[in-house]
């Protein structure tokens, strides 16, 4: 990352109304160039790894920079769950992630020509020789990843960030979104639910003529769907005793002649 790159960050934490003194976290490439340019603006970085667990209290951190991580980690939305658990509410995201379809470099051009020859190759190698249904599936070697800007929007909205904007796309090199931290919607995302009542109303007017068979249904079998029968009694299993090996007296025959005389 280049230093006015990082400047540029910078600045955008500011206008984030984040205050002097306020916990950064970092998590980049260049985790200590980043965290040091963090530390000379006023604020206090708290590195970290992107691909280590980052152990972190939750809730302790007032902002967050995510900045050339979800390409070379696996497991990119674990990143971002662990980054939402680190954050406050309302907290500023600084997200950047390389562009899908970049061609501001002549090696993102040929990836992405690559890319585009392989997909196309795989595509007809499986129609003329189909996978078997329970064929396992291939394993290939994580090499890094690129992004499209929908996919990075949903899946932060998913884990319970509010995008505020998104710049980039087309050809350029990079996604840059900036997002906050919110408590609402479905699995913490940003989109609100009203209440439980209004979706128990709406599924009731959509599917009226289930509803309608389930109450003819209990009207029909009231002795079963509304009388609360008492549990059945708990019968008591006698625990087994232990058998005991019975006492043999005969001896035991060894010879031909003694195990005739014992069949006799």
């Amino acid at each position: 990352m280049s230093p006015s790159q990082r400047s540029r960050l910078i600045d955008e934490l500011s206008h984030a109304g984040l205050a002097p003194g306020a916990r950064v976290l970092v998590v980049a490439r260049e985790t200590q160039a980043l965290a040091v340019a963090v530390e000379s603006a006023g604020y206090v970085p708290v590195p970290a790894e992107p691909t280590a667990r980052l152990d972190i209290p939750p809730a302790s951190c007032d902002a967050a920079i995510v900045v050339d991580a979800l390409e070379r980690t696996e497991w990119d939305r674990w990143l971002l769950q662990q980054v939402r658990r680190a954050v406050k509410p309302d907290a500023p995201l600084l997200l950047v992630a390389r562009n899908l379809w970049s061609l501001a470099t002549p090696w993102d051009a040929a990836g992405l020509a690559g890319r585009i020859t392989g997909l196309v190759a795989r595509r007809a190698v499986e129609r003329l020789v189909p996978r078997a249904p329970d064929a396992p599936l291939p394993n290939r070697r994580f090499r890094g990843r690129k992004y499209r800007g929908r996919v990075l929007t949903s899946m932060l909205e998913r884990l319970g960030f509010e995008v505020e904007s998104c710049e980039g796309g087309g050809t350029s090199a990079e996604w840059r979104i900036r997002a906050r931290a919110r408590d609402r919607g479905v699995l913490g995302g940003s989109v609100p639910l009203g209440p439980c009542a209004e979706h128990v109303a709406a599924y009731e007017q959509e599917f009226a003529d289930f509803v309608a068979a389930r109450d003819a249904w209990v009207r029909a079998h009231s002795h079963h769907a509304l009388t609360h029968r008492a549990a059945p009694p708990r019968c008591s299993i006698p625990r087994p005793t232990r058998m005991r090996p019975r006492s043999c007296s005969r001896p035991i025959p060894t010879t031909r002649s003694s195990v005739a005389a014992a069949r006799s």
